[in-house]
């Protein structure tokens, strides 16, 4: 089995973290449709993403992601990045951040965690 090197460690998140994903399909390019797509986050670091989805994203397809630790309550906790496919696999897709705010990140997951006392 190939080692994998990571800057950052990955972890798992709360079963209901939800991730909407936009981006514009590379096989219609020359249309002006952006597809959207919401999945559930599996694992997180500050440099990427593993978001469950049976959805097709080709690899390089860059995305607009926006991750909502508490969906359907009425005090928001998400944070908006921007990010690139690296892989396509069978029950989801692996995003690379290529900006997001790690301190805002920290801050959400802190929410997230103090709201669960």
């Amino acid at each position: 089995m190939e080692k994998k090197n990571r800057k950052n460690t990955r972890n798992k998140v709360w079963p209901e973290t939800e991730v909407q994903l936009k981006f514009r399909d590379k096989a219609e390019l020359h249309s002006n449709s952006i597809t959207k797509i919401k999945a559930k986050v599996d694992n997180l670091s500050a440099s990427g993403l593993f978001a469950l989805t049976e959805e097709r994203i080709s690899s390089q397809t860059e995305v607009d992601i926006k991750i909502d630790f508490q969906p359907g309550e009425k005090k928001s906790n998400f944070i908006h990045a921007t990010g690139i496919v690296l892989r396509q696999e069978d029950n989801g897709v692996a995003v690379q951040f290529t900006k997001i705010d790690t301190q805002l990140l920290g801050e959400c997951i802190m929410a997230k965690l103090n709201s669960q006392k």
